[in-house]
């Protein structure tokens, strides 16, 4: 095996080294490859994408959209990790989808029913919208650029290439006029309110164009829609409303740097490993606009059995770390997290490394800052130095006292 290659740049946690020696092709465009790579430290399998910078227009507006995809917060958004350069290419780390493209999955299978085509477009819609919310534009949606996160049938969705897409005149030279059918074979069984979407969604004139968050609310996508808990096993939901709100309290009384720590860890979760909780999230997101309200939260609780109570409430708006008045979806997870996981020492090392930005072995002042930055828009630079004198450190945090932290019992 020849040496692994390392990427180096700073962001989201400054140097790491991927392993890509035995690493598997995934796919080539006209940008460049994506590889699957192992990250040396972890152990922890990412998807590499390589991209050529001759290729890209303009450098400085790609750097640009990528400080917007590292903060996108999405469950049916790929997780962009890290992005390294060289002299010749960019690097994009991100989380790496085993089930393949949306294009493959309708090849094999031939057609698809109307539901589970709900269910894909309804993810797609999700994540549009909010993308659409933040003032993002993918430009290239396509069945190619839609993942499937596993191999299962039942696999969540992840929309890939932000930024991307192609400009406006070339998709225009594909699109052409806008003149369609909806009378041949293919069309016969499909509904009428599923055509009636197709035609918004077809509508040249952007102004008469139905938006995602409009599709979210069409009468095809509420025809399949069953939010909510009412129709589960009452025992099972008032267990889950109970556990949700534990952990909830738990990680609201958590100090500062140790819930920052656990989102760190949550954001580099696998799928496959929070798949429970992006079910739950996607469920208790009764408008799918992939962010959760505190009415949202605490309707769900409610259809759990729980009483809202000032103090439940006051608990739930904890978990808003960033004070932007929704439960972000990493923040969910990161709430929700077993603290017989997060306590493991190799859990605790990965954390750790995400604000160790120079690696001397300690969290200083200036790498608080730099995390913050990137990851909390922003976050006043006082900020940073009364986080370490919350846990009783002047100027830095020792990995050691870091574990100690993660160790605390807050129940």
């Amino acid at each position: 095996m020849t040496e692994p290659m390392q990427l180096s740049a700073v962001s989201r946690g400054g140097l790491e080294v991927f392993d890509v020696a035995d690493g598997q092709l995934l796919g080539k465009g006209s940008y460049g490859a994506v590889t699957k790579a192992v990250e040396v430290a972890t152990g922890q399998t990412r998807a590499i994408k390589t991209i050529y910078k001759p290729k890209i227009d303009n450098i400085v507006r790609l750097k640009r959209e990528i400080l917007i995809m590292q903060k996108m917060d999405h469950p049916c958004i790929i997780r962009l990790y890290n992005v390294f350069e060289d002299e010749v290419n960019l690097y994009f780390v991100m989380e790496l989808c085993s089930g393949g493209e949306l294009f493959d999955r309708i090849i094999k299978i031939g057609t698809m029913s109307e539901r589970n085509t709900y269910i894909i477009m309804k993810q797609v819609f999700s994540a549009i919208a909010y993308c659409h919310k933040l003032n993002i534009m993918h430009r290239d949606i396509k069945p190619e650029n839609i993942l499937f996160a596993d191999d299962s049938p039942t696999s969540p969705i992840k929309m890939i290439d932000w930024g991307f897409g192609k400009n406006n005149k070339e998709i225009l030279e594909k699109v052409k006029k806008g003149v369609y059918s909806m009378n041949g074979r293919s069309w016969k069984k499909v509904s009428a309110p599923a055509k009636d979407l197709v035609r918004r969604l077809l509508t040249m004139d952007p102004s008469k164009r139905i938006t995602a968050a409009e599709a979210l609310k069409h009468q095809w996508i509420l025809y399949y829609h069953s939010p909510g808990f009412l129709t589960c096993d009452a025992n099972v939901t008032s267990r889950l409303g109970s556990e949700l709100v534990n952990k909830f309290r738990i990680f609201a009384k958590a100090n500062p740097i140790k819930k920052l720590a656990l989102v760190a860890i949550a954001y580099q979760l696998s799928e496959s490993e929070i798949l429970a909780l992006h079910n739950l999230y996607t469920r208790m997101d009764s408008r799918s606009t992939g962010m959760l309200t505190r009415d949202e939260l605490e309707n769900s609780l409610r259809e759990m059995g729980v009483e809202i109570t000032p103090e439940i409430s006051e608990t739930i708006g904890a978990v808003d770390l960033d004070c932007n008045n929704v439960v972000d979806y990493t923040e969910f997870i990161a709430a929700c997290l077993d603290k017989r996981f997060y306590v493991q020492p190799i859990v605790c090392q990965n954390a750790f490394k995400v604000f160790d930005i120079d690696r001397d072995g300690f969290i200083s002042e200036h790498d608080l800052d730099t995390v913050l930055s990137i990851s909390f828009n922003g976050l006043p630079t006082a900020e940073a130095h009364s986080l370490l004198l919350a846990v009783g450190c002047e100027d830095k945090l020792s990995y050691e006292d870091f574990v100690e932290i993660m160790k605390l019992n807050e129940s």
